[in-house]
């Protein structure tokens, strides 16, 4: 699934994309992630919070000045990996695969 250009994107820091998890379903198929940089190719980490998933997923924020995700919803805290450093996260957030082809960055399934 396509994520948008590699511009603006660096190894530093995450930048948050829309990805289309279902073609034809509109912005119930879509869902938004977090992608950087890595060598050649890309990382990608989901933007839903582990912390209460009984509940529905909440979407974390990315927050350059600690380099961590928070959720705003229920206080759980992610290293820039995206594992789990605080609050009430149960595992830490879903990986995505991620490459880099003519300078878009491409996301694959779970």
């Amino acid at each position: 699934m396509p994520a948008g250009s590699t511009e603006g994107l660096t190894a530093d820091t995450w930048a948050e994309r829309g990805i289309q998890l279902v073609e034809g379903a509109g912005e119930a198929g879509r869902m938004r992630v977090f992608v950087r940089l890595r060598g050649k190719g890309a990382a990608a980490l989901s933007s839903h919070c582990a912390c209460r998933p009984e509940e529905g997923p909440c979407p974390v924020r990315w927050i350059e000045s600690t380099q961590r995700f928070v959720c705003p919803c229920h206080g759980g805290v992610y290293d820039e990996q995206g594992a789990v450093v605080g609050g009430t996260a149960k595992r830490r957030l879903e990986r995505f695969p991620a490459t880099v082809e003519g300078g878009i960055v491409f996301i694959g399934g779970r």
